[in-house]
């Protein structure tokens, strides 16, 4: 962690082992109401989600993977604190899940490894009804942003490239917009 204004030293919260490491995604990694901080961690064993206090306490293995070769990664909190919203990158072609935060009630949101599609980076939407997320078509090139419902309904494409790509959605406070990087096929502003 690092003090926003520039004039602090970063300290490490979480220090991992060598060969090691961990990651967190834009966006709502950081949950307010339990001042938690959610990122994937993972060694050659694999890859987890952990939360963690903002002092470095209270590490807690929210997946608690037992495979070698799963891979969970880019989480993101409910606006409510108490689900957390994460893809499962194990292969080639990732699906998003939600899982509560006590690690109960691991459910699979979206899956469209089966038509060749990639989902990742998921990211709750601050009113809490969509949970946007980028997704890679088979052929590699093509990435645009979707959401979904909490339960895994109502998918919607909200970027329409044949060509470019648009990736990691992040939501304005109030929920009504989403900024996101890209080389998108109108050559819009980002």
């Amino acid at each position: 962690a690092v003090d926003a204004s520039g004039a602090g030293t970063p300290v490490a919260i979480h220090d991992t082992a060598i060969g090691n490491q961990s990651a967190n995604a834009p966006g709502g990694c950081w949950d307010a109401i339990a001042n938690r901080i959610a990122f994937s961690s993972h060694d050659f064993n694999g890859a987890d989600i952990f939360t963690i206090a903002p002092d470095g306490s209270k590490l807690f293995d929210v997946t608690a993977n037992t495979s070698i070769s799963l891979r969970y990664a880019n989480p993101s909190f409910s606006p409510d604190g108490k689900q957390i919203v994460f893809e499962d990158a194990t292969y080639q072609l990732h699906a998003i899940w939600k899982i509560n935060t006590d690690g109960t009630g691991k459910t699979m949101l979206v899956d469209a490894a089966s038509q060749g599609f990639s989902d990742a980076r998921p990211n709750w939407s601050p009113r809490g009804d969509r949970i946007a997320f980028q997704r890679r078509s088979p052929n590699g090139i093509v990435v645009n942003l979707h959401s979904v419902a909490p339960d895994g309904t109502g998918l919607v494409q909200i970027t329409r490239n044949i060509a470019g790509q648009s990736t990691d959605p992040s939501w304005s406070p109030d929920g009504k917009w989403i900024v996101y990087s890209g080389n998108d096929d109108a050559n819009l502003k980002h």
